[in-house]
């Protein structure tokens, strides 16, 4: 099936047109006009438990299973027999993806010596369309200070983009407002933020998400309700109309 379209934006006089890609998440790509741009870098922010690993995990198998686009999850955090576990449980088989050539998983300790070299020599060797990075806030640790670590999430950014591939960055979200990553430049190099919010007392706004920006593209505001099932996670337009 063909996944991409073009998205055509007026501001003022000007058209702006862009191809764009559905993520096949349920509800999500209503929310955003129908997808991302191609070839973006997504930031994906929240605390813990807000969703952000299981929302990454869908938008690999959706591409996969849907749409027979590869997807890369590098992971610094979570152990891959985790995240496998944990997909399993919402029905998601990535064992048969990847025996089908069309998922890989891959850790990477994050004080490995030139670790942005391991993740590019990874993304050249499987090509993927999807790759998820969890987390920044992981992989920043690695580097010796804020210079160092904005210096090389642009180097990092950029190769994403010459790579052809449509990137999500997880990142913990600090408490403070409006900051929706632990060093502050990584919202600025990505296209899109998303920040994921969990309240853990139950009720129809405990989960929600905010889409903060997105080049190129109008979008709902927010925040906006989602729920995680059995089936795994979902979003609804009409519900970002509900008062919270």
């Amino acid at each position: 099936m063909r996944n991409l379209f073009k998205y055509h934006l007026l501001k003022g006089d000007c058209e702006i047109m862009a191809d764009r890609i559905k993520t096949g998440i349920s509800g999500f790509d209503d929310l955003i006009k129908g997808g991302l741009v191609i070839n973006s870098i997504n930031l994906v922010t929240g605390g813990p438990g807000s969703g952000k690993s299981i929302f990454s995990l869908a938008y690999l198998y959706a591409g996969a299973s849907k749409f027979q686009e590869k997807g890369l999850y590098i992971t610094f955090d979570e152990n891959v027999d985790d995240l496998r576990k944990d997909a399993a449980e919402f029905g998601w088989d990535f064992g048969d993806l990847e025996k089908k050539g069309l998922i890989r998983f891959v850790y990477i300790h994050p004080y490995e010596s030139e670790i942005n070299q391991r993740i590019e020599s990874e993304v050249m060797t499987f090509s993927p369309q999807r790759i998820v990075v969890d987390s920044i806030s992981t992989l920043s640790m690695s580097f010796a200070d804020a210079y160092e670590v904005r210096k090389e999430l642009y180097k990092l950014a950029f190769f994403f983009k010459k790579a052809a591939a449509t990137t999500f960055l997880t990142s913990e979200m600090l408490s403070e407002k409006d900051v929706f990553s632990r060093y502050g430049v990584e919202e600025f190099v990505s296209d899109s933020v998303f920040s994921f919010h969990y309240g853990g007392f139950g009720g129809p706004g405990d989960r929600t998400v905010r889409i903060i920006k997105m080049r190129r593209s109008d979008h709902e505001d927010g925040p906006i309700p989602f729920k995680i099932t059995k089936k795994g996670i979902s979003f609804s337009k009409e519900a970002s109309k509900i008062k919270l």
